[in-house]
């Protein structure tokens, strides 16, 4: 007997009707690991993991979803490399498969891109979580999303500003949501991840030798900077992308890690409409 004779018999609970006329905005999976390969502005794809998360909306009258669809869905995509077409293409092949209004899929994964130290010119990979989604509506059209979350330094200016000598400093995370206006290619990582760092009072380095950590220590005490400072700074930079129609919308939340604090601090700034919440 063949495999879809079985299924023909086998009970399938999910399409019976439900009576409670709730419709639910998304159901589906999350964390599914998945292989994944990632173009790099210059040179070969990376090879990276990412937890995939992927959903669908579910009408009122159905009582559930095939999950295994989902997963289906994913894996006819298992070879090729991250990109817009790879991204509509799924969350095409999703809906159809769901028979739903909407599809929705996120990737989240490490990019690891090489990064010099600035006196010693040591290398290594630093890695920048990074979250790519792609959507489709019900009017089948396209959406999609690029979170990024960047690490570096910043050094408080009221610290400095009142110590005889010295100044606390401590690390932040800058998460940026971007929605891009162009739905042709991804945004190189590498021109976008450097941009959202320089606006905090100083980089990270994976790799650093004595002369550098005193250029860092030094480029730090520079450039003190709150972490309102560091909000501001990014959403300015991104509202020139977004008066220039390079982006729909925006989003933006730094956390400063207090180093004198058992607590984090934390700002956040929004601008632009984004076609959906990612």
């Amino acid at each position: 007997m063949s495999e879809s004779a079985h299924c023909d018999i086998l009970p399938d609970l999910q399409n019976s009707n439900d009576v409670r006329n709730i419709p639910l905005h998304r159901v589906g999976v999350e964390d599914v690991l998945f292989p994944l390969r990632v173009q790099q502005k210059e040179g070969r794809p990376i090879n990276t993991q990412a937890n995939v998360d992927l959903y669908a909306n579910l009408p009122a009258d159905k009582k559930g979803v095939n999950m295994s669809r989902f997963v289906e869905s994913l894996m006819d995509y298992h070879n090729d490399i991250l990109n817009v077409k790879m991204l509509r293409d799924i969350v095409s092949t999703l809906k159809k498969r769901m028979e739903s209004e909407d599809a929705f899929i996120r990737f989240n994964f490490i990019y690891f891109l090489d990064k010099q130290a600035p006196v010693s010119k040591k290398i290594a990979p630093e890695g920048v979580p990074v979250s790519v989604v792609g959507f489709l509506d019900a009017d089948d059209n396209f959406h999609r999303s690029v979170r990024f979350y960047v690490f570096a330094q910043t050094l408080c200016p009221c610290s400095k500003e009142i110590s005889k000598y010295g100044a606390h400093n401590q690390r932040a995370k800058i998460r940026v949501d971007l929605y891009p206006s162009n739905m042709k290619h991804l945004e190189w990582f590498e021109d976008v991840i450097p941009l959202i760092e320089a606006q905090a009072s100083v980089a990270t380095y994976p790799l650093l030798k004595r002369p550098d950590e005193k250029w860092v220590t030094e480029k730090a005490y520079d450039n003190p900077k709150f972490v309102e400072d560091v909000a501001r700074d990014v959403g300015g930079l991104f509202n020139e992308w977004l008066e220039g129609g390079r982006i729909l919308g925006f989003g933006v939340k730094v956390v400063s890690y207090e180093s004198i604090h058992n607590h984090q601090a934390v700002a956040y700034y929004n601008n632009g409409t984004p076609p959906f919440k990612g």
